[in-house]
């Protein structure tokens, strides 16, 4: 069974799942977590244009971090659940959002399955 949005949002941020590290300030990640927790806030806030370009730009930043081999062992879980979360969220705003073309140019690109491969 899929998981829901709300559920992968509860995942993501609980203590089981979400390293102590990406809270640091100066921790690599802090970039990355900070776009996917917006991302949820204007999720929840009904917010769509936000939600696309927080999830265009947590994509993009997760690309870098994948480039540069920081996608260490003991975080896997945690970006994979960013990755579901950020595809489930994409397909909703494309599908509910299907006529905005800014919308659509933020997330229309994004390929998710790539970046953990």
């Amino acid at each position: 069974m899929t998981e829901s949005i709300d559920e992968l949002i509860k995942k993501l941020n609980s203590k089981s799942v979400l390293p102590d590290s990406f809270l640091r300030r100066n921790s690599i990640y802090y970039r990355f977590f900070s776009y996917i927790n917006n991302s949820i806030g204007l999720y929840i806030a009904n917010n769509n244009k936000g939600t696309a370009l927080f999830i265009n730009r947590a994509y993009k930043e997760l690309l870098v971090l994948k480039k540069e081999n920081s996608l260490k062992e003991d975080s896997l879980e945690y970006f994979n659940i960013c990755c579901a979360y950020m595809l489930k969220v994409s397909d909703y705003l494309l599908g509910v959002e299907n006529k905005n073309d800014f919308i659509y140019e933020l997330l229309a690109e994004l390929n998710f399955e790539k970046l953990l491969n």
